[in-house]
């Protein structure tokens, strides 16, 4: 259930909000949606978005689950900045480390020529992948080494421009 206006302001007056918090409060208060990536036919329609947000979780490390709360803001942040172009946030669980999934991630990520195959995949530390209908463009291992405003600059250099060539 979303909150109502009158509610939001109210409870800004009451915690001392600023006016200019009215639309980060709404956005943070409103269910965050993370779609899920669990079969190879979730996999291959993720491929197939023109634009998408991949995150890589991992149940048993407590960066991942750090990096989990900046991926949030991320995309609360880029959808507050660009209400025309909403992004949901796709999850793939990569906890087993084992698997028909785990394989397919692993032979996608490897068809790009990314170097960094096992820092996203073996690293635990929550890695966030940007894509374009279906390449990677960008990544960063590591989103708790990063600003929430450096990875909405990066999501913004991934998704403006000509496609990639090497669009797979």
């Amino acid at each position: 259930m979303q909150p109502s206006c009158r509610w939001a302001a109210h409870t800004l007056e009451n915690q001392s909000r600023q006016p200019a918090d009215l639309c980060r409060y709404l956005a943070e208060a409103m269910h965050f949606v993370m779609q899920r990536v669990e079969t190879i036919a979730d996999l291959n329609q993720l491929r197939r978005q023109t634009f998408a947000v991949v995150f890589i979780w991992v149940d048993w490390a407590i960066h991942a689950h750090h990096s989990a709360h900046t991926a949030e803001r991320m995309i609360t942040d880029w959808n507050l900045k660009h209400p025309s172009m909403t992004m949901v946030l796709s999850r793939i669980d990569l906890s087993e480390q084992c698997g028909e999934m785990w394989h397919a991630v692993a032979e996608w990520i490897r068809s790009q020529s990314i170097s960094d195959i096992g820092s996203l995949m073996y690293g635990g530390a929550g890695s966030i992948m940007w894509l374009r209908s279906g390449t990677i463009v960008r990544y960063v291992v590591n989103p708790n080494t990063e600003t929430v405003s450096d990875l909405v600059v990066l999501m913004t250099q991934c998704f403006s421009g000509p496609e990639p060539s090497n669009a797979k």
